[in-house]
């Protein structure tokens, strides 16, 4: 179950076991920046790729885009999938990194985007998840 601080804007999700990615909780589409994109775990989303349904995903309240569990776009006009903070492993505890915001480049094709790193301005400090 995805780790939640709306206060700082991200949600600290497991894709994989022991696999941790820091989800930056605003919209990516340029009009709706910043819009937040909170989970709601009550929203159910028809999902061809997770067998029908799925619930508890990432929906933008001003655009209505939807996200899944992983941050990747599944409707609506955001241009690219959820972007990122990166996370490290400090002994028991998750650092996410405030100061440096992962986007992943717009493109044709949302295959060949990669990541991008990038200094976010509006934080300068690092937050210990326990």
């Amino acid at each position: 179950m995805p780790c939640c601080d709306e206060a700082h804007g991200f949600c600290i999700v497991e894709p994989s076991p022991r696999e941790y990615v820091a989800l930056y909780t605003y919209n990516t589409h340029p009009s709706f920046r910043e819009c937040p994109v909170p989970r709601d775990p009550e929203y159910v989303f028809p999902d061809e790729q997770a067998d029908g349904v799925q619930a508890g995903m990432f929906k933008a309240l001003c655009s209505g885009a939807v996200f899944d569990l992983a941050g990747r776009r599944r409707f609506g006009p955001a241009p690219r999938d959820l972007d990122r903070l990166p996370v490290h492993r400090k002994g028991d505890y998750l650092e996410v990194d405030l100061k440096h915001l992962i986007c992943q480049d717009v493109g044709w094709s949302r295959l060949s985007a990669g990541p991008v790193q990038g200094t976010y301005p509006n934080h300068d400090t690092g937050l210990v998840v326990r």
